[in-house]
């Protein structure tokens, strides 16, 4: 991940990310066999106030020190992403039946009133 930010939030190059910090980040995810899960590499960057909650644990974790235009790889375990997996908490539904915009780690919530993370 390569952090970047407002000139208010990161007045020079010398600064790095903390708790507070407002960051913009371009981003690989893959899983452990190295498939790529998602990225935003050749799009708009992921913007997030870090210590608020608003992405992965582990991300916010792995932003923390980072300077401007510097390259991290960082490893998340489990429980700092979306949990280990537990056989028969998955369940496969329709494409159709999943809101438009609904993207990984989102919670949905179905016409039965079962929730669901994506």
């Amino acid at each position: 991940a390569s952090p970047s930010s407002t000139d208010a939030d990161l007045a020079s190059e010398l600064e790095s990310a903390q708790i507070g910090t407002r960051v913009k980040v371009h981003y690989r995810g893959t899983s452990a066999d190295g498939t790529e899960i998602e990225s935003n590499v050749s799009g708009e960057p992921l913007e997030f106030l870090v210590g608020a909650g608003q992405v992965l644990r582990g991300v916010e974790r792995g932003v923390q020190g980072m300077r401007v235009n510097e390259t991290r790889c960082v490893k998340l375990e489990p429980a700092e992403a979306y949990g280990e997996y537990v056989e028969g908490k998955c369940m496969t539904v329709a494409i159709d039946t999943i809101p438009e915009g609904t993207k990984a780690g989102d919670m949905v919530m179905f016409e039965d009133g079962k929730r669901c993370t994506v």
